[in-house]
């Protein structure tokens, strides 16, 4: 039988490996209401399901909800 630490470097992924199924540093933007001025960080996966179900095309941000005051996050470049 093999013991725990055996298994865990079983499981170990390369870089290469980490990057293909999403893991490691992730990719946040920054957001911004300019009703109220709320500022987010959103995750990158977040934006690109937002984007997909609105069926933006590449490279439009979407635009998300203040959860500040209800109005218009809009993406800061």
């Amino acid at each position: 039988m093999s013991s725990k630490k055996e298994k865990d470097q079983e499981w170990e992924l390369d870089e290469l490996e980490r990057a293909i199924v999403g893991i490691g540093e992730e990719t946040y933007y920054n957001y911004r209401c300019p009703r109220c001025g709320y500022e987010q960080e959103v995750p990158d996966f977040v934006v690109d399901e937002f984007a997909a179900y609105d069926e933006l095309p590449l490279g439009v941000m979407p635009e998300l909800e203040c959860g500040n005051c209800g109005g218009t996050l809009k993406c800061v470049e």
